[in-house]
């Protein structure tokens, strides 16, 4: 998890918004309960109260931004003024995540960018070939994060002569049953 506090910074002249990177912390825990717990015991720990927070930003998982048994919600039965606000990044990732999975196009292709990943890679000897003749690595599709599809898509449009050439191999391989391909 990252710690990051975003406070007001006031001056004689100015008033200003600031947003510190304060601490990486290591967390074992994947409830909402005990995630808030390691929260509020680091901030005790930096001296800071959690009485004095007026918001809270985690991305939309169910542990960390839910209703009722998120990290929010725990942070938010204490101080009633810390208020989610949702991770505009995550958020948005989401609207692409979900842009994709409505429109049949996109369904296909990245269908298809997944079963090329999947074909390769439930075989260690086809895989073996493909890795011979490439320099990036195929990557595999994900359903929750957006750019997981740039970086599935992105060495098979780089090598895609490449990986055409190995199937072609495999195709032409005596052992090889063409039907599975």
């Amino acid at each position: 998890m990252t710690q990051i506090i975003r406070y007001v910074h006031i001056t004689e002249e100015t008033c200003t918004i600031e947003e510190s990177f304060v601490d990486f912390i290591e967390s074992h825990e994947k409830t909402g309960k005990d995630l808030a717990a390691e929260i509020t015991e680091k901030l005790e720990k930096d001296g800071l109260s959690i009485f004095d927070c007026r918001g809270q930003g985690y991305d939309n998982e169910a542990n960390m931004s839910g209703k009722y048994n998120g990290v929010q919600a725990h942070i938010h039965s204490l101080n009633e003024l810390a208020r989610l606000v949702p991770c505009a990044a995550h958020t948005l990732n989401l609207v692409g995540v979900h842009a994709a999975k409505v429109s049949p196009l996109m369904i296909t292709f990245f269908g298809k960018v997944q079963a090329i990943f999947n074909f390769f890679s439930s075989s260690t000897l086809r895989w073996e070939k493909l890795m011979k003749t490439l320099t990036i690595s195929l990557k595999g599709n994900s359903d929750t994060k957006w750019s997981a599809k740039k970086e599935a898509i992105t060495p098979l449009h780089r090598q895609i002569k490449e990986v055409l050439q190995v199937l072609e191999s495999i195709i032409h391989t005596p052992k090889t049953n063409a039907v599975s391909v």
